[in-house]
């Protein structure tokens, strides 16, 4: 008879304790802002010392961390960059979504980018760098918050009051601009105003200076699983025909993945 636990999937049998513990320590450094000491690693991990050590010399001799300059803290190297591209690049998505992208950059002139969600984050996976001087600073591997810029506000749309609630368990919700919704209940009004237009539209909401139009992309059961943008700078204003460009290009990529117009998920 089920006893009402939650089963963790990192206990399972066959889960090999060496590699786990390694992986909890890119963890640990992708979370961490600055180098970390191995001490601090073990005190952290609640591992020994001799542990982490040998953890470390064999991330090390793969390029997935690196030392620093005086070779007494460790943080991520460009090895775990290799692999994060590389598996940016091999989702059907991306390989949809690059046409699509580039045409909208040509037709339109701005920046643009594709992004999918990773929890409460968006993570940008493709971006057309516009023509201009100004061509925007969000890279490939560049996450936003999704509840405070228009990009990731896309990928909210079909998630239900439960799952939001999930998603954003706190308030208030952290301000960027003075646009940001801090309270679930005006995220659910935005996302709904996103809903109607089937599109979103921002100036000014997440950067100062900088206005955006996103909308949705579908699979084919009619999930949303990317995001698009056009980038506007220069504190430019969004115009009707950039909201139905960027719309069309949406489409085109959710086309590509099988989804056919006028469906949604269930």
């Amino acid at each position: 008879m089920p006893d009402g636990r939650t089963h963790d999937p990192r206990q399972g049998r066959y889960i090999v304790p060496a590699l786990a513990r390694g992986i909890e320590v890119l963890e640990l450094l992708a979370a961490s802002r600055e180098a970390v000491a191995p001490s601090d690693m073990a005190r952290a991990l609640g591992i020994p010392r001799s542990t982490v050590f040998r953890l470390l010399q064999t991330l090390e001799a793969y390029g997935l961390i690196g030392r620093t300059e005086h070779g007494n803290a460790f943080r991520l190297a460009a090895g775990v960059t290799r692999l994060g591209f590389a598996w940016l690049a091999s989702g059907d998505v991306t390989v949809a979504g690059r046409a699509p992208l580039d045409g909208l950059r040509d037709r339109t002139g701005h920046s643009c980018h594709l992004a999918v969600r990773d929890g409460a984050e968006a993570v940008v996976v493709l971006r057309a760098p516009g023509k201009g001087a100004l061509t925007g600073s969000f890279s490939v591997g560049t996450r936003v918050p999704t509840h405070a810029s228009v990009l990731g506000r896309m990928l909210l749309m079909d998630l239900s009051d439960a799952e939001l609630r999930a998603l954003f368990p706190a308030e208030p919700l952290r301000a960027f601009s003075p646009q940001t919704p801090t309270t679930l209940a005006a995220l659910k009004a935005r996302i709904a105003e996103d809903r109607a237009r089937g599109a979103g539209v921002s100036e000014g909401y997440f950067e100062s200076g900088v206005s955006a139009v996103a909308a949705p992309v579908r699979d084919a059961t009619g999930r949303i699983v990317a995001s698009i943008n056009a980038t506007l700078f220069g504190g430019a204003k969004v115009t009707d025909p950039l909201v139905a460009e960027v719309k069309r290009a949406a489409a085109e990529i959710s086309r590509a993945l099988g989804h056919a117009e006028g469906e949604a998920a269930a």
